[in-house]
């Protein structure tokens, strides 16, 4: 199992869980285009996970993107077994 994160601000975050599930680490690195909202210009994988679960763990979702492009990223070009999405929330539900 490889507990990542989808960006490397969560990568604390990750590596808690990792710690606690007491397994391997990972993130990605996205380089963004600043021009335009919401968009990735590419994705890079800091982490081994081919042929392996991956637990990706984040804390907000807001269009989704960067879920649906790290599970393609993971199980397309670099082979995942599998991939278990958590979103761990923040705060009070009606804070959010």
């Amino acid at each position: 199992l490889v507990v990542l994160s989808p960006d490397a601000g969560g990568a604390p975050r990750a590596e808690h869980y990792a710690s606690k599930l007491k397994t391997e680490l990972g993130f990605i690195y996205k380089k963004r285009d600043y021009t335009k909202p919401n968009c990735v210009s590419e994705s890079i994988l800091l982490g081994e996970v081919r042929g392996k679960d991956v637990l990706l763990v984040d804390d907000m979702v807001d269009t989704g993107g960067t879920v649906v492009s790290t599970i393609k990223l993971l199980k397309i070009k670099e082979k995942a077994r599998a991939v278990y999405f958590h979103r761990r929330r923040i705060g009070k539900p009606w804070d959010q």
